[in-house]
């Protein structure tokens, strides 16, 4: 192979070397974050590394892409396989890796890279270093008016980890056939009784109330840039939190970016990605249905969507996306927290304080109670 992975018409540069060092003492070089260079953590020395995006991610055949998932990306690298949470690190061969970088347990198994995949073709850069990302921590503590007061004081964060994410994204023409209710609203005059001073009064009211008709049509929509995280479901729902990333910031793979990083390898294939994605569509394009239903039927209400969809001209890219992960204990239970990388975007698991949400509570309820005295009041 001359470097690159083939894929017909789509090519993945790939890293079939180890990162260089530094071209003043040979040491180690990593990608420092906060000045957006490649740095010697030895002599200090820096260099430039372009972050500029310069022209519009291309996407790649999805159909060619799922025949021949069977590509690597990375040379002389290790996974590490946490059996707690699922997840699966690339590290560097030479890194000793004892914990898994999400959930920090220390219940790993270390495995030589024999399984090759789908290489990413782009990824988006570390925009800022730790020490931005822990000083993030409090201000998400602050914002935790549930949790325990002492948590503020008490929760000790561990080291925070620099973790490229694996996403898949994919593109799609769909083409759908949907039949619907249109409800389309109108009032009526109505005679009602009610007791006035011990009598019974009659008094005409107004009621709306709504006409449904079946209706049917078909419906064109353009899927662009779904995002689907390819890690463990965990994982996945956690890192949800903290989307979305800026895209057009996306540059080529550059395995530079990658140096003193944890680089996380996909775990749901391009094939299964895009069953989860079709989910994610499915609800773009009912909202798209709904949308044309009360447009064309001039309608208020739409209900009952049922529709078949089908998929043409499938694209899909395989990106890797910057998080800050790290996990803090307190009394006892490990809780974990995370930062997106490019847009400082926090998100976490914090304990609840009993106290304060009963105190949410009964303050509901009083509230809901007033409400129904106040009502109850004025009949």
């Amino acid at each position: 192979m001359d470097g690159s992975i083939k894929y017909e018409d789509m090519t993945f540069e790939a890293a079939q070397e180890e990162m260089k060092p530094c071209p003043n003492c040979s040491a180690r070089t990593v990608y420092n974050a906060d000045m957006k260079k490649l740095f010697c953590e030895y002599c200090h020395g820096s260099w430039e590394l372009d972050i500029t995006p310069h022209e519009v991610a291309k996407e790649n055949d999805y159909y060619e892409a799922a025949n021949r998932e069977n590509e690597d990306w990375t040379s002389k690298k290790i996974t590490i396989e946490c059996k707690s949470c699922g997840a699966v690190t690339e590290y560097a061969a030479n890194v000793q890796a004892t914990t898994c970088p999400f959930c920090n347990s220390v219940q790993v198994t270390e495995n030589e890279l024999t399984k090759k995949t789908i290489a990413p073709s782009h990824l988006i850069p570390f925009m800022f270093g730790e020490e931005t990302a822990r000083g993030k921590f409090s201000q998400w503590l602050k914002s935790k008016w549930l949790a325990p007061k002492a948590l503020k004081k008490m929760a000790k964060l561990d080291k925070m980890k620099g973790v490229y994410y694996p996403y898949w994204t994919y593109d799609a023409d769909t083409f759908s056939k949907y039949i619907a209710d249109s409800g389309k609203d109108y009032t009526v005059t109505v005679q009602k009784t009610r007791i006035e001073n011990g009598k019974t009064v009659v008094y005409n009211t107004t009621e709306t109330r709504t006409k449904w008709v079946r209706v049917s049509g078909h419906y064109d929509f353009f899927a662009d840039d779904v995002l689907i995280n390819s890690t463990h479901e965990d994982v996945a729902k956690i890192c949800h939190k903290v989307e979305p990333f800026d895209h057009s910031a996306l540059i080529p793979y550059d395995p530079q970016f990658l140096a003193g990083f944890a680089a996380q390898r996909y775990t749901v294939g391009l094939v299964d990605g895009f069953e989860l994605a079709k989910s994610k569509i499915a609800r773009m394009i009912e909202a798209g249905i709904d949308n044309e239903v009360r447009r064309v039927y001039h309608a208020d209400h739409v209900r009952n969507i049922h529709a078949t969809t089908e998929y043409s001209n499938i694209k899909f890219k395989h990106i890797l996306l910057p998080l800050w992960i790290s996990s803090y204990m307190y009394k006892g239970k490990m809780y974990r927290y995370i930062v997106n990388g490019q847009t400082g975007k926090t998100s976490g698991e914090a304990p609840l304080s009993p106290f304060k949400v009963a105190l949410l509570v009964l303050g509901i309820v009083a509230v809901i109670a007033g409400v129904c005295w106040w009502f109850y009041s004025t009949r």
